[in-house]
């Protein structure tokens, strides 16, 4: 009970309002440990990976080198006949003619990716830095379709293929083609016709312009989704959070254009103070009040990595108290 209640004051303390939420100074009450002590939390003063303006940034600069490349290859391309003058293009013509194509839906999927963690970055925030860091790496990689329905893009399931096709070019298209293996007893003629077939089907990918197009409208679409998301007037976003004990914390948003989201970290002090207290908490605010929690993501901060952050957490916070 008594870590319970400490629990709620916690909350009390730290809960009144976002816009105030710098007001506090020192340790929260009931804990132990300063403030520079506590794990950093992503916020509007975060910056570098932690900053959602920086992907978005990252964004803008790839999509644009995307169609500069795409632009200067159609230059090239045009000029071929007159260039070669019947011969065939000289050795560093033919890499341009080759590569440029490629090389501008290769940018193209990079500042998809770069968008999509832009919207990723927006749905963490009151997170840990960590945790975020640490799902970029290994949860979501370069799985944009696993991005793109975690920001909630609209019709995310009628760009899958197109997402598809992107994840596919950024994880392995880029490096040489690894032959397919058939059954054959000629072996090695059907290994080499199979080796041609899939080139050309990169080659017909990575040359038409139809689709590239197709992409550059989607591009467009998910880096202006990722944008709005917590600045749409018309889809206004509100957050409640705060600390469980020296470690733990919880934070909670609705709104903004994402489905509900609570993501929360207990502490291992407090063995008493359990999700269903998190959630009883965020229901007695009257912004909220009742929730379909079936409708609500909710995320554990939790894994085997930051669970021995937390310990050295912990004994930090014990040397602070002795």
């Amino acid at each position: 009970m008594t870590g319970h209640l400490r629990f709620k004051v916690c909350f009390v303390g730290l809960a009144v309002s976002y816009a105030a939420r710098r007001a506090a100074s020192g340790p929260t009450k009931g804990s132990a440990m300063p403030p520079s002590q506590r794990p950093r939390k992503i916020g509007p003063d975060s910056v570098g990976i932690f900053s959602a303006d920086e992907w978005l940034a990252e964004g803008y600069g790839l999509f644009a080198s995307a169609r500069s490349t795409r632009a200067a290859w159609r230059w090239k391309r045009r000029r071929l006949p007159r260039r070669t003058g019947g011969s065939g293009p000289s050795q560093r013509l033919w890499a341009e003619l080759t590569g440029l194509p490629r090389a501008s839906t290769l940018l193209l999927g990079y500042s998809v990716e770069m968008y999509l963690k832009a919207g990723l970055v927006k749905a963490y925030r009151g997170c840990r830095e960590e945790m975020f860091d640490h799902d970029i790496r290994n949860k979501f990689r370069h799985n944009l379709r696993k991005l793109a329905s975690e920001i909630d893009l609209p019709n995310a399931e009628g760009s899958a293929d197109d997402l598809q096709l992107l994840q596919g070019l950024i994880e392995g298209d880029r490096y040489p083609i690894t032959p397919e293996d058939v059954l054959s007893l000629d072996i090695a003629a059907h290994r080499r016709d199979g080796f041609i077939s899939q080139a050309n089907r990169r080659a017909a990918f990575v040359w038409s312009d139809a689709r590239f197009r197709r992409l550059c409208a989607l591009a467009k679409n998910i880096g202006a989704h990722a944008a709005r998301i917590d600045c749409d007037e018309n889809n206004s976003v509100s957050y409640v959070f705060g600390d469980i004990g020296n470690t733990g914390y919880w934070t909670f948003r609705i709104g903004g254009r994402l489905k509900p989201r609570l993501t929360y970290r207990l502490c291992p002090s407090l063995p008493s103070v359990g999700l269903d207290d998190v959630k009883g908490f965020i229901e007695s605010n009257p912004v909220f009040g009742s929730l379909a929690w079936d409708e609500v993501r909710t995320h554990e901060d939790k894994d085997e990595r930051r669970g021995r952050c937390s310990a050295r957490a912990v004994k930090a916070a014990s040397s602070v108290r002795s």
